[in-house]
């Protein structure tokens, strides 16, 4: 297909200079002045994550290698490009394959961790709160 023969090796190099650059700037730039870290609403010019836009059908071993360069320095977020083009059961069958292949080249990235889970209020206090005219949260059944 479409760029499988093209040696991306340079412009991965270059991003890749550009992200450890500014971390050796941030570094620098802190231990010179003896400046604390800051409130973390600060601008401070680091490259914090990468949404990786991946084409619809198309996970690429430019993609992979791309983000196994890229993982020791930033937090990693493959994105499906133009997933409303496909289908529910494509859409879940590229994101298994694209998760199988990361995890086959040891490629590691940004997961949210699980919400806290929330416990429902008992059978009485549900019906006490119906009867007192209170809207019940979508996620409990009266």
């Amino acid at each position: 297909g479409y760029g499988d023969s093209v040696d991306s090796t340079e412009w991965i190099d270059s991003i890749v200079g550009d992200i450890t650059r500014r971390f050796a700037s941030h570094y620098d730039s802190n231990h010179a002045s003896g400046a604390s870290v800051g409130n973390g609403l600060q601008r401070d010019g680091m490259v914090h994550a990468c949404l990786y836009f991946i084409a619809a059908h198309r996970l690429k071993g430019a993609d992979i290698e791309f983000m196994k360069r890229l993982q020791p320095y930033v937090n990693i977020v493959p994105v499906i490009a133009k997933s409303d083009t496909m289908t529910v059961g494509e859409r879940d069958a590229f994101r298994r394959l694209i998760l199988s292949e990361l995890k086959a080249a040891h490629v590691s990235m940004f997961e949210l961790a699980p919400p806290p889970a929330v416990a429902s209020p008992p059978p009485s206090a549900r019906g006490a709160a119906s009867k007192k005219g209170a809207p019940i949260p979508p996620h409990i059944s009266p």
